[in-house]
């Protein structure tokens, strides 16, 4: 059970306007963020990002939030990109949320050693990202979900409109581990999901 939770009183009567920067950032593992929305901040929106995770957070669950860039911004929805050393570190679960964006939704990048350790497809060293209904801003750009370098994903049983998701190579992303090897994405589990109304089997 978590042992640190951010929760609001509803997606309606906790709200949270982001101006710049990540406007939460969760360093504690065993945690919750959860039951609140989340929007741009018309005036200031430059390069903000929701919720952004370091490397030592480890567990956590992001759950019930309604997430709506109401301007566009460079940011992100969720910021997964702090240097993970190993894959002993689990990740944790991005549940039962609803997300408006217009553009690449998140940023996410695996552990150092994920392409000298064995694949955890069907384990727990895994994002698991479950139950989710993404949604492109209307008159904006294609949205996507995007798994980096040496991501390992599970993406199921979210709603996609408008959305799609990258399971990103190697030929246009930075490397944050030594020596830099610019790897693409580890492994993806992709199955019961729903594109436009169009769902996806195992």
């Amino acid at each position: 059970f978590p042992v640190t939770i951010l929760q609001g009183v509803s997606t309606t009567d906790t709200i949270i306007t982001v101006g710049t920067g990540s406007a939460i950032n969760v360093s504690a593992s065993n945690s919750a963020v959860k039951d609140f929305k989340m929007v741009t901040n018309e005036s200031t929106a430059s390069n903000a990002s929701f919720i952004s995770f370091e490397s030592s957070a480890e567990q956590w669950v992001v759950s019930g939030m309604n997430l709506d860039q109401t301007v566009k911004t460079l940011g992100y929805i969720f910021n997964l990109a702090a240097r993970r050393d190993n894959t002993n570190n689990t990740y944790g679960v991005i549940s039962q949320n609803t997300v408006m964006w217009d553009g690449e939704q998140v940023n996410f990048r695996g552990p150092c050693d994920s392409w000298d350790t064995a694949h955890s497809i069907g384990g727990a060293e895994n994002l698991f990202v479950e139950g989710n209904t993404f949604y492109k801003k209307s008159g904006g750009n294609i949205g996507y979900w995007d798994s980096n370098a040496n991501a390992r994903t599970v993406f199921r049983y979210n709603t996609l409109n408008g959305v799609y998701f990258d399971a990103h190579g190697s030929w246009s992303n930075y490397s944050i581990c030594t020596p830099e090897t610019y790897p693409s994405a580890r492994h993806t589990e992709i199955y019961n999901n729903k594109w436009d109304g169009i769902v996806t089997g195992k």
